[in-house]
């Protein structure tokens, strides 16, 4: 082999001096290339404390649960360095990964993980006990509990720190700017041909100047027929019958006007009165999709011999979020009156003022649309706005709290299915909830992303960290 000369050596040194300057150039260049999303009604708090669709979205960027079952079965970690469990599920050794960072000033330490861990394990299980051993946590249950590495794996448990009106997390991106109108994102650490920021826009609706911001890369969170149309023509695109539903709850506690509600308000006037731009409509019976078990297609059975005229109640508050369907909606309430006998008044409200309400009881509203959605592709996520501490609903089911804890502390798969089943039965048999149709829109995405994995999670948050261009 020849040795360089010592001038050569100066040269290739110098040249590896420069191509280091323009790599890191590149980065800080092409690294600030943003990912935009319009979302409707930014959240005024990151919390995993209430995780709305807004909130998921946000969290699927700045934190990371300490398991993932992203293919539904089996069990990956990014936070740990090494795990194990007992063949009995009764035993669980986890050791954090401790280069990482909530940011440069918290580490993800193994202090903190212990202190975490027992916090979180208590909530799942009071009876367990949690010791450490070189820098590792020990998990002791009195009995098999294989659904802890699914509770694990849930935002509402994942790592986190509060600071003030955000929460920091151990995801690729922290939280760099809140404001009423965008919610800035940066990169922890950044990459070359990445999206070192994100930005999350509060869309305002059909006029929105940043239906036409070129920053802008997620258009799948606002109606389909806002979506403008240049996306349609220069993104890639596909169909997808999503894991959402979209639903009309019915806040009042008395079941006899609810049941009238249930049964008069017809589901394709209402729904095309609500959604005037919408097009075309896939039909479900109850609150869970096709693709979620126990799902049925087809329109939900309603009595209409109930629908005779009555003697008017109290006006039925119907909380109207959208500003594109309020001709059509205050004529559907003038048919249902005279159909009836019941005056169902719309009161139009800005979304970010409405979902920051949802929370507080009594509720403002008797009628409410929502959108439920998959998290993580599984039963609970359509039923937690009706039952326990995340309930939209100012009374209770009759028995329905109860099951849906025992739904909660349920980890074999089949009994836990046909409790869900159960529970999303008696939404019906009770009238809290009228199913309006299943999400099956058009999906965008930029064509400048070189690894697109169509299928993961069905795209609904994709995790922009991952994303190449």
């Amino acid at each position: 082999m020849t040795c360089p000369s010592k001038k050569a050596g100066l040269a290739l040194a110098a040249f590896a001096v420069l191509c280091a300057a323009l790599w890191g150039l590149s980065v800080t260049r092409n690294g600030t290339k943003e990912w935009g999303a319009l979302l409707s009604a930014l959240p005024d708090r990151i919390s995993t404390k209430n995780i709305t669709n807004s909130v998921y979205y946000i969290l699927k960027q700045t934190h990371e649960p300490v398991f993932r079952k992203d293919d539904g079965q089996n069990y990956t970690t990014k936070v740990l360095s090494s795990w194990s469990r007992s063949a009995d599920s009764s035993r669980y050794v986890l050791c954090p990964d401790t280069s990482l960072h909530f940011d440069d000033s918290r580490p993800f330490s193994s202090e903190y993980f212990n202190g975490y861990l027992r916090a979180v394990t208590a909530s799942y299980d009071p009876t367990a006990t949690v010791t450490s051993n070189g820098g590792c946590c020990i998990v002791t249950f009195r009995r098999g509990r294989s659904g802890y590495l699914d509770f694990l794996s849930q935002y509402e448990n994942t790592p986190t720190i509060d600071n003030g009106v955000y929460q920091l997390g151990l995801g690729a991106y922290r939280v760099s700017e809140i404001s009423k109108d965008k919610i800035t994102l940066a990169r922890k650490e950044p990459v070359a041909h990445g999206y070192n920021k994100i930005v999350f826009y509060d869309y305002k609706g059909g006029n929105d100047p940043n239906l036409h911001n070129k920053a802008v890369k997620d258009f799948n969170r606002i109606a389909p027929f806002d979506v403008p149309e240049h996306v349609r023509k220069d993104f890639l695109s596909f169909e997808n019958l999503g894991l959402k539903s979209e639903v009309l709850l019915i806040n009042v506690a008395d079941e006899k006007i609810r049941k009238v509600l249930y049964n008069c308000i017809d589901v394709d006037a209402f729904r095309r009165a609500y959604f005037p731009k919408k097009q075309s409509f896939y039909n479900i019976q109850t609150v869970f999709p096709l693709g979620i078990p126990g799902a049925r297609a087809g329109l939900p059975f309603q009595d209409r011999q109930l629908c005779k005229k009555s003697n008017p109640t109290r006006p039925i508050i119907l909380a109207n979020w959208r500003k594109d369907n309020i001709p059509q909606i205050k004529e559907f309430a003038a048919a249902f009156r005279k159909r009836t006998g019941i005056n169902i008044k719309v009161v139009n409200y800005n979304a970010n003022a409405l979902a920051a309400s949802l929370s507080k009881r009594p509720r403002a509203y008797d009628l409410l649309v929502i959108m439920l959605s998959a998290m993580r592709a599984e039963q609970q996520d359509f039923l937690s706005s009706f039952a326990g501490k995340g309930s939209y609903l100012d009374y209770d089911v009759a028995g329905l709290n109860a099951e849906y804890a025992a739904l909660l502390n349920e980890d074999a798969r089949e009994p836990r299915s046909r409790l869900a089943e159960r529970i999303a039965n008696k939404l019906t048999r009770h009238y809290a909830a009228l199913t309006l149709y299943q999400g099956n829109d058009t999906v965008y995405y930029p064509r400048e992303i070189k690894n697109l994995v169509v299928g993961s999670e069905l795209m609904e948050y994709p995790e922009v960290a991952d994303f190449r261009w």
